[in-house]
């Protein structure tokens, strides 16, 4: 992330990749992000690859109910190119890992038609629960994985699935804020 007068906006150069969050929400601290760390660290500039399930960019918006997950925002990229006859089959991959991961989710939506910064993408919208902190909370996402020509980019936004803590106009907003250079 380089330094800037914006604190709303996160660009990482390296990757091509910005985003603005909205006023209220937070960045999580630097050393959230592998990117970072493989920066600052000795290692080889490829080496990075294997923090790829890892975001390098996180942001969070809090609120006062601890019985309501928190909105949040997560990116992580990998590098590698999808064929367009594999989008497909990559957003199958994406519903199984996550009908794995919570046997209880709901897909309302899920494209593989979809562009997101002018690049191809999967989208995925769906609600599951999600047992945190001893509690249940039921959680709704919107999930894209954007194929560019150098990586593939997963952002990930989720919040409570009650009306009164869902935030669709804040994910509206992050989602037509996202930059991804060619």
């Amino acid at each position: 992330m380089t330094a800037q007068k914006d604190p709303d906006l996160f660009h990482d150069p390296l990757l091509g990749f910005g985003v603005r969050k909205p006023a209220d929400w937070s960045f999580m601290p630097p050393a959230w992000s592998p990117v970072q760390r493989w920066k600052h660290a000795t290692e080889d500039p490829q080496d990075w690859i294997h923090l790829a399930n890892q975001p390098f960019c996180c942001a969070m918006k809090h609120h006062d109910s601890d019985a309501h997950a928190y909105p949040t925002l997560q990116v992580t990229a990998r590098p590698g190119r999808i064929g367009p006859g594999d989008v497909q089959r990559f957003l199958e991959a994406q519903m199984l890992n996550l009908r794995t991961q919570f046997p209880d989710i709901r897909f309302l939506t899920h494209t593989s038609d979809a562009v997101l910064a002018g690049h191809p993408a999967n989208r995925i919208e769906a609600t599951f629960w999600l047992n945190a902190r001893h509690a249940m909370f039921g959680v709704r996402t919107r999930s894209y994985a954007v194929f560019t020509p150098r990586y593939v980019f997963t952002i990930g936004l989720s919040g409570s699935d009650d009306p009164v803590f869902y935030t669709p106009d804040d994910f509206d907003r992050i989602e037509t804020s996202v930059r991804i250079e060619p």
